[in-house]
């Protein structure tokens, strides 16, 4: 969940940073972040236990991650959810890496053999939204995350919640 660090740092940035500056932040960040930092990214409250449910519920679970896959795997670990998932993908899950969100939910469709009317893309930025809206899913946006998708928006949002436990209410209405 998300947007690239990249993006992150360039809109943190006290003036637009250089390629060479992001380069140089990105780095910097990585290595706070790849020994230490990502203790400090657990699940939002609610979530494992909404997971948890979906799971014993019988849905399929995937991630999508514009993480790295080893991080994304300690978080997963550390949080007791790794094996929740039926699939984990990230950018730099195979090469080349993945461009994007769509690429990697396309090839997850694919695999599975799963009808996008049949996903619900959980996410909390407007490359979620978008990425769920150009493979056909619904897309469902947890408010308090990294980013955005204003109301006015013309890209499809399904549901929108405050809570990762809205996520039973709305599977059971599935």
């Amino acid at each position: 969940i998300g947007p690239p660090i990249r993006t992150i740092l360039a809109r943190v940035a006290a003036k637009r940073p250089t390629e060479e500056e992001l380069d140089q932040l990105e780095r910097s960040f990585r290595w706070s972040y790849d020994s230490e930092g990502w203790r400090r990214t657990p699940h939002y409250k609610g979530a494992a236990e909404a997971l948890w449910r979906l799971q014993v519920e019988g849905r399929r679970l995937f991630v999508v991650s514009n993480k790295p896959r080893h991080i994304s795997m300690k978080i997963l670990e550390a949080e007791g959810t790794a094996g929740l998932f039926d699939e984990i993908v990230t950018k730099d899950s195979r090469t080349p890496m993945y461009q994007d969100k769509q690429e990697m939910m396309r090839y997850l469709l694919q695999k599975w053999e799963i009808t996008p009317g049949a996903c619900l893309m959980i996410g909390d930025t407007m490359e979620d939204a978008q990425a769920a809206s150009e493979t056909g899913m619904r897309f469902c946006l947890v408010t308090h995350g990294y980013g955005a998708v204003p109301e006015s928006s013309t890209v499809p949002v399904a549901f929108r919640i405050d809570h990762f436990s809205e996520l039973v209410s709305i599977s059971a209405q599935e």
